[in-house]
């Protein structure tokens, strides 16, 4: 099998077929796996767990990423090739009634309300992959691309919808996204935004990743944005819910 994509796709698809025996082959053009969602020495971690299972990565060159890790033969042919290159939101219904879009879905506040020229749209809401809240850190129109994700903006535009019918107060969506993933049995868990890069950035490792039971936390000066935690997977929310507070007081 072929996987074009490292990301948490890309690299579940790829445990899955390895650990079945099959042959696997991953793509990446970024500079370590996962680099959108996971810190370096998370992502250090995971290639390392594909390769000792087999899995041979290609492609991006930072040091110690997935181009450390491309040293496998020439790749041969698969009679299988996977597209793990992530979602584009179709909005265009949206677009048609005329409410707000951007490239991240569409746009709603806190509550989950859609609306049109900067005014909410009466009794329109948006919640999962195609839903843009704003971002807790920077107000920007964000997206968080996992069912975990979906299924609390659910939660939340329902009681917006409910609150509104009543004309009573809504609660807010927090907006800190939260995320797993299992792979070769092991748990990683992901809170808010720990992937990326910046010159203010500061990496902490509680544990021990080689010994699958750690806590990575990613702070931008002084200030926790997300974290990331691996055979720990009861630690995800209270992560998730660290970092909200953190937010939320900003």
């Amino acid at each position: 099998m072929r996987v074009i994509g490292a990301g948490l796709i890309g690299l579940e698809l790829a445990a899955s077929a390895a650990a079945a025996g099959y042959p696997v082959d991953v793509h990446e053009r970024a500079g370590w796996v996962m680099e959108r969602v996971v810190p370096e020495p998370v992502s250090e971690f995971l290639a390392e767990m594909h390769t000792r299972h087999g899995v041979r990565l290609h492609g991006g060159g930072a040091p110690g990423g997935i181009g450390a890790a491309a040293t496998a033969p020439a790749v041969t042919p698969a009679p299988a090739l996977v597209e793990a290159l992530g979602i584009r939101p179709d909005v265009r219904a949206a677009e048609t009634a005329g409410i707000t879009v951007t490239a991240a879905g569409i746009v709603v506040d806190d509550r989950l309300r859609a609306g049109i020229d900067g005014r909410c749209a009466a009794g329109v809401y948006a919640a999962g992959d195609v839903a843009a809240p704003p971002h807790p850190l920077t107000g920007e129109p964000s997206r968080a691309d996992h069912w975990m994700a979906a299924t609390e903006q659910g939660k939340t535009a329902a009681l917006s919808a409910i609150a509104d019918l009543d004309g009573l107060p809504a609660p807010a969506y927090t907006g800190v996204p939260l995320a797993f993933t299992v792979q070769y049995g092991i748990s990683v868990q992901i809170a808010g935004w720990p992937g990326g890069s910046g010159p203010d950035r500061r990496i902490e490792v509680d544990g021990d990743l080689h010994a699958r039971d750690a806590t990575v936390r990613v702070f931008t000066g002084s200030t926790l944005v997300g974290g990331v935690t691996v055979g720990r997977p009861r630690e995800g929310r209270a992560v998730q819910q660290e970092i909200a507070s953190v937010t939320s007081s900003a």
